[in-house]
């Protein structure tokens, strides 16, 4: 349902001419595929908005993708470009202000640096990550994550 969705918005951004609402559109589609380990596809929907967000002057929704495509490279094994992109992520979040999107990239980093086995640097970024999501008394999908993964590491 939410593919569908998502296919919808994206078909209405494009029709209209509305390139900040098609961006969203594929980081929402390629979020449904990272979800459902369909990577490729998303790993060519989060680049595709990307290269779209580069043609406006919004990039509120850019580090979204980056910590999509972060994240794919980190389930891939490639732990220096997963940590690079989401370096990135945290750079632009901090310049449009996506606290969420920043919180999000701290856990991503902080699992790819458990995989990589530094488990004391991964433990300071989850943590960064739980204490930030609960003081802006928030949730995402991938707090979960980030908590279960803090846990094995703290024992």
């Amino acid at each position: 349902l939410a593919r569908l969705d998502y296919q919808n918005a994206f078909t209405l951004g494009t029709d209209n001419n509305f390139p900040i609402e098609r961006a969203d559109a594929l980081i929402g589609l390629a979020s449904v595929n990272w979800r459902q380990k369909r990577l490729k596809d998303a790993l060519t929907q989060a680049e595709e908005a990307i290269g779209i967000l580069k043609t406006t002057d919004s990039r509120f929704s850019e580090a979204n993708a980056l910590n999509i495509i972060g994240d794919i490279h980190r389930q891939q094994g490639q732990y220096r470009r997963a940590l690079d992109i989401l370096q990135t992520s945290l750079e632009s979040s901090a310049r449009s202000g996506n606290k969420y999107a920043r919180l999000a990239a701290q856990g991503f980093m902080g699992l790819v640096y458990a995989d990589e086995g530094n488990k004391s640097r991964a433990i300071e970024l989850l943590r960064a990550a739980d204490d930030g999501y609960s003081k802006a008394r928030a949730t995402s999908p991938d707090l979960q994550l980030f908590k279960q993964k803090l846990a094995l590491l703290s024992e």
